[in-house]
């Protein structure tokens, strides 16, 4: 495109608008300490609503984690396998799609990302008196009850969601006396945030462009 101003003119590239690839991710909600891997479905669909026919599969930008044995499975459409970091803290993984349209276009021929939670299977310890029977909730859903040994010593197996910062213990003694209590999980906050760029790297001659994403 010719840009005119005054007596000034340049020139600016005009690229078209990218398509999307659609990434679907099963199960769509991960455990960790269950769930070792998850599969991954890709679909490069271009501006026309075809899908794009490149024999290259799309680069692949994960925010936590790692995606594993990427293959064609058709025109556009692509298979492979993300697998989550073996920490036990919840999290949330973002997976960005990008179709390249040439190696420093800024503009992609094709888009898309997912958006993977990642809970986590602990075993919740806790103490209170012997025999007591304790149970945990955390986001909404209960786990136990667990009897306190004859040291008041219990531990509860719970799935914790990422973005849980507490949960609640009830306790029911002998007698029938119930107590709810407030459980610090000791959890960092989840980033709600994920950036990423294509291309990934750029020269440095003050004209080159990269999407941020």
């Amino acid at each position: 495109m010719k840009l005119r101003s005054g007596g000034a003119e340049a020139i600016a590239r005009v690229e078209p608008p990218p398509g999307i690839v659609d990434v679907a991710v099963w199960p769509p909600a991960l455990v960790k300490g269950r769930d070792a891997s998850a599969a991954v479905d890709l679909l490069a669909v271009g501006p026309d609503g075809e899908p794009a026919a490149q024999a290259a599969p799309p680069e692949l930008t994960v925010s936590s984690g790692r995606i594993r044995d990427l293959v064609a499975a058709g025109p556009g459409r692509f298979r492979g396998r993300y697998e989550p970091v073996e920490t036990r803290v919840p999290e949330v993984a973002v997976l960005l799609a990008v179709l390249p349209r040439c190696p420093l276009c800024p503009t992609p021929r094709a888009v898309g990302y997912a958006v993977v939670p990642l809970a986590a299977a602990v075993e919740l310890p806790g103490r209170s008196e012997p025999g007591v029977r304790t149970t945990v909730t955390v986001a909404g859903r209960s786990y136990g009850p667990a009897i306190a040994d004859s040291r008041g010593r219990f531990s509860i197996p719970v799935v914790i969601p990422p973005g849980a910062q507490l949960a609640t213990g009830t306790t029911v003694d002998a007698l029938g006396n119930r107590r709810t209590t407030p459980i610090d999980l000791g959890l960092p906050p989840v980033d709600r945030l994920a950036c990423a760029a294509w291309p990934r790297a750029l020269p440095a001659d003050g004209r080159s462009e990269a999407g941020v994403y």
